[in-house]
């Protein structure tokens, strides 16, 4: 006789033989590569219990009572249910390894982008959406709680000046500013290099107050440079600070196909508040999170699955990164990549500022 797993979900308790997990391992396993009903016949050539179709069927109902399974159709086979693919991958799925040529590519790419945030997130994001055929999402880190380390002054026009702020981990923010007079570059690098003799590793409130210094005829002009540059930074809508890549993979996936689905997603990646407070939690758990259909992803995401992992620059967690798909998504595989890409973004974010 099967010794049963007791596996703990919330408040309550599901209990499966080891036969049967077998079986719900075998049904998602098969649905996740052809994204159809699963029936027993096709259950009895993968799992070698030497089981008969009927048993196998008998099975498979007790699993959907359980309500790990699901029968579309009163002819068809099942698939599995949202709770289904939870146990699946708390329970059952086991960790893939990336192939040698995957890791390869993955870190000579984003290594090789230039040395701040915005951009080797992006590399990161439109590499893992081709890795995976799905789209990705990363959240900036806000530079609210980050030392401001230089600022930059490009005169683009006489009474237009471009304020480039670059704060610590490689977060970069550039801003344009209107003036009501002209101004000269030599003018506006007499300032920077006055505001970047103080500047190093100060806070936004110490730049604030360094700027009430003197600076003679410059000092109007000055502030208001400084000050306009601060306040759009730190007035950004937080929007700004979500990437999304690979939304024309979700035209491929069988799901998606209904209309109505696609465009219910399409507009929470565009919207991105929702996606935004995933990352976030994913951000304070600082570990890989796993969000599986309506019951973790709310109404924003139907059908969805989304694996995520947190970034870092040195010790301190930064943001996440993650992979937006259809329930039925490989999961190992999608975990291994996202996992090793936020690690070697990690390792590329760390070297930016040694």
């Amino acid at each position: 006789m099967d010794d049963p797993k007791v596996i703990e979900e919330g408040a309550e308790a599901i209990e499966l033989s080891e036969r049967n997990r077998k079986i719900l391992e075998a049904v998602i396993s098969v649905y996740l590569q052809r994204a159809e009903p699963v029936g027993s016949r096709t259950v009895a050539k993968h799992v070698g219990l030497g089981l008969s179709p009927a048993t196998i069927r008998n099975i498979m109902a007790d699993l959907e009572d359980e309500g790990l399974l699901f029968q579309p159709h009163t002819s068809a086979g099942r698939v599995p249910t949202e709770r289904g693919l939870r146990f699946y991958v708390d329970n059952i799925l086991e960790k893939r390894d990336l192939s040698w040529g995957d890791q390869a590519v993955i870190e000579e790419t984003i290594m090789a982008s230039p040395d701040d945030v915005k951009t080797a997130l992006r590399t990161a994001a439109s590499l893992l959406a081709n890795f995976t055929g799905h789209a990705v999402v990363a959240s900036q880190p806000a530079p609210l709680d980050k030392r401001l380390l230089h600022m930059d002054f490009v005169l683009l026009r006489p009474c237009s000046v471009l304020v480039v702020s670059v704060f610590e981990g490689g977060i970069v923010r550039q801003t344009v500013i209107r003036t009501k007079e002209a101004i000269s570059q030599e003018r506006l690098w007499r300032m920077a290099d006055y505001l970047n003799q103080y500047l190093s590793y100060r806070s936004i409130d110490e730049v604030r107050e360094e700027i009430r210094m003197e600076l003679d005829e410059d000092r109007r002009l000055f502030k208001k440079l400084v000050q306009e540059a601060l306040d759009k930074t730190l007035s950004a809508q937080p929007q700004e600070n979500l990437f999304v890549d690979g939304r024309a993979n979700l035209l491929e996936q069988p799901e998606f196909l209904d209309l109505n689905r696609l465009k219910i997603l399409l507009q929470a990646l565009e919207e991105k508040g929702a996606l935004l407070e995933l990352l976030d939690r994913v951000k304070e758990a600082s570990e890989t999170r796993i969000f599986i259909g309506s019951k973790e992803l709310g109404s924003a995401l139907p059908d969805c699955g989304l694996v995520a992992t947190p970034y870092k620059h040195k010790d301190e967690v930064m943001g996440g990164l993650g992979v937006v798909g259809p329930m039925r998504m490989d999961y190992g595989r999608v975990i291994a990549l996202v996992e090793y890409a936020a690690l070697v973004l990690s390792d590329k974010l760390s070297s930016c500022t040694d």
